[in-house]
């Protein structure tokens, strides 16, 4: 949380640089407004109870699989890395779930995928600076291009396998104080997440379990944790 000081001067702001969207147990796409001052940005959040929030937005940390590289030095690319914290919540709307088809044809895929506002999304208004090595030969030179963040998805089974390996214990994860405020449990708290996975009866999905990690159903009107993935298709060194 944000100290008392600085909670006064940002209670005093009125216009908001962007806004993070989530869908609430209602079914009612809401927002969470983000405000910038004096260098940093913050986002004022009202959790179920009404009760309002400021939290510092914190560059996010991502775990990738170092086996993916076999040698420091080496040059890699579209590789897969999953938020350390569960950095979202909400519920998903019942009307994108299919039960019966390949998932990667349902319009719960799509919309996830590609974060729309009425889906779990997160996405900002704005594009930010991304840093890769150049192409090549002089892979010293690092060149920078806008990216939205569009490609932040929430993330699936075969992701947490690929960074994390199959031991479901280690799926576990804890959410932000963000997140813990919205879900109404303490601070550094393992929550149960959602996943981009159809559960095994109609009109659910799949979350991990905040107890043991591993899969369970779970309604999609339930609000619960998301943890992202990325790909990184322009690539980094180890």
């Amino acid at each position: 949380m944000t100290n008392q000081t600085t909670i006064n001067a940002l209670n005093r702001l009125t216009s908001a640089t962007y806004s993070i969207s989530y869908l609430n147990a209602n079914g009612t796409n809401s927002t969470i407004s983000v405000y910038a001052y004096s260098g940093a940005r913050y986002g004022r959040a009202t959790n179920p109870s009404g009760t309002v929030g400021w939290f510092t937005v914190e560059p996010i940390k991502w775990r990738i699989a170092t086996s993916n590289w076999g040698t420091y030095g080496r040059y890699n690319t579209n590789f897969v890395a999953v938020s350390d914290l569960v950095l979202g919540f909400g519920a998903i709307e019942e009307t994108h779930m299919e039960e019966g088809s390949a998932y990667t044809s349902t319009n719960m895929y799509s919309n996830i995928s590609a974060q729309r506002t009425r889906e779990i999304g997160y996405a900002a208004s704005t594009s930010i600076p991304f840093e890769s090595f150049a192409s090549g030969a002089n892979l010293n030179v690092v060149t920078s291009t806008n990216v939205s963040y569009q490609g932040i998805r929430a993330v699936s089974t075969s992701e947490l396998t690929t960074v994390l390996g199959s031991t479901v214990s280690n799926w576990r994860a804890r959410c932000s104080d963000m997140v813990a405020f919205m879900l109404g449990v303490s601070e550094d708290s393992y929550v149960d997440y959602w996943t981009r996975n159809l559960g095994t009866m109609l009109d659910n999905g799949t979350v991990i379990t905040a107890e043991s990690g591993e899969e369970s159903n779970a309604w999609v009107h339930e609000v619960h944790g998301v943890r992202f993935s990325i790909t990184c298709s322009q690539g980094s060194r180890y």
